[in-house]
């Protein structure tokens, strides 16, 4: 992808940290970014590994939660969240809103 993805995490509980640094001004190094980052995620789901970390499924990693969880586990979730959380008053405009 001709770019710099440092990797670096815990070696106590296996947690990586992926950073794909790319010119976000320059259409064909964001686009291969994404590339990389589904790549990345795909190939950690296909090992037996998450995308998900100790915070949880972040801004950038939530168009990527199907690749591990079924749409019938997100449909769960989302309504969890809506029973706990009613009037959208936690983390709004997340990806369970």
């Amino acid at each position: 992808y001709t770019l710099q993805i440092p990797v670096y995490g815990h070696a106590g509980d296996g947690n990586l940290h992926v950073v794909i640094l790319f010119d976000t001004s320059d259409e064909v190094s964001a686009e291969a970014a994404g590339r990389a980052c589904e790549e990345v995620f795909q190939i950690t789901v296909d090992l037996g590994g998450t995308i998900t970390g100790e915070h949880g499924v972040g801004a950038t990693k939530s168009k990527y939660l199907s690749l591990q969880q079924s749409q019938a586990v997100i449909r769960l979730a989302r309504q969890t969240k809506k029973l706990m959380d009613p009037d959208g008053l936690f983390n709004p405009g997340k990806i369970f809103t």
